[in-house]
């Protein structure tokens, strides 16, 4: 997410590494002896300061910094004509000896970037596109997971008359970043839980677009407007996963008297009384915990790294704002979901 707080307990647990799996050919390490320093580069192709998913990966490496002292430096740059010849001064200087980037909405640049510097370590979070690479490690989020979730409780809110916000109508909304492969994660899982509760439920999906900079990600006007609509055309509830363009359609849900689910970070106070929860991705519980192994000498290239229900990887919020909207017997009902899921009793459909 993306640019995208647990059911009970989970909420502040830290991810494990339980539950990874190695993709294509047999994984290698990048390197075998423990580190007592590490320079760790994060960058963000984008802006912190989204109250998601750039700052959760900004708080995992800065808790890298405190608790394992490696030696982290964030650059940013919204500017996406600008990413691959950055990334390849950076990795050119020479001065970092894990480079931590989220390749979803670039991956043909950074494809030249792994290319050009193939004894370089990267982690390319939220993305499996050079899963086979052998200096990549990378980080899948079950965010499917966590939107089943999401998707299920709309569709419980969308259908109880006595809420006072609902539209009385079997409808629900989304708004997406960008049609892409991660978002669309989001959708078929958001989809699967909406129809598991409610076949009937009718769910509608739309997406900011633009050119992968802060005019997809940090366009609140943009959120706004597309939340706007959906919920015109009756959505009860409509779930954002666009980054900080999404806190638009949290305004616009308070606004309309309507519903909304936020995502990446816990969004739940951003309109209180409307946001009925938020699906996290925990993804400075992830990036300090690969940062953890790559100073052990423990870290994997050619690996994918899954973080989901079953690890804490991915979560729904549950807290004072989300207690006084949502009755206890939806949150049963929840518990029995999510727990069938991190069984794989029940199995959720994913774009990866």
């Amino acid at each position: 997410m993306k640019r995208l707080a647990a059911l009970g307990l989970l909420m502040l647990l830290s991810a494990s590494l339980a539950g990874t799996a190695a993709v294509g050919r047999a994984a290698t390490a990048t390197h075998t002896h423990p580190r007592k320093s590490l320079s760790v580069l994060l960058y963000v192709s984008g802006s912190l300061g989204d109250l998601g998913f750039f700052d959760s990966a900004h708080a995992g490496v800065e808790r890298a910094a405190k608790d394992l002292g490696a030696t982290v430096k964030a650059v940013q740059n919204p500017d996406t004509t600008q990413w691959k010849t950055q990334v390849l001064a950076l990795a050119g200087s020479h001065k970092y000896d894990l480079i931590i980037f989220d390749a979803s909405t670039w991956d043909s640049d950074a494809a030249a970037v792994i290319k050009r510097y193939p004894h370089q370590r990267f982690i390319n979070f939220d993305d499996n596109t050079f899963a086979t690479s052998p200096n990549v490690s990378s980080i899948i989020y079950k965010q499917n997971e966590g939107s089943f979730l999401a998707g299920a409780l709309a569709a419980m809110v969308a259908d109880d008359s006595k809420l006072p916000y609902v539209s009385h109508k079997r409808v629900l909304g989304m708004v997406g970043g960008m049609n892409i492969q991660v978002i669309n994660d989001f959708k078929v899982g958001y989809v699967q839980g909406a129809h598991t509760v409610d076949p009937r439920m009718v769910v509608r999906v739309t997406y900011i677009g633009g050119s992968g900079s802060n005019d997809t990600w940090n366009n609140k006007q943009a959120g706004a407007r597309l939340a706007a609509s959906l919920y015109d055309q009756g959505a009860a509830v409509v779930y954002q996963v666009a980054g900080g363009s999404g806190l638009g359609v949290l305004d616009e849900a308070k606004i309309k008297n309507r519903y909304a689910i936020g995502v990446d970070s816990n969004q739940d106070n951003f309109a209180p009384g409307h946001v009925i929860g938020s699906v996290v991705k925990r993804v400075d519980n992830s990036l300090f915990d690969l940062i953890k192994l790559d100073m052990q000498g423990k870290l994997k290239g050619a690996h994918v790294y899954y973080y989901g229900l079953q690890n804490h990887g991915v979560a729904l919020t549950r807290d004072a704002e989300t207690r006084a909207i949502i009755p206890a017997s939806m949150y049963d009902r929840l518990d029995a979901l999510a727990a069938a899921v991190a069984k794989g009793k029940i199995k959720v459909q994913s774009t990866f």
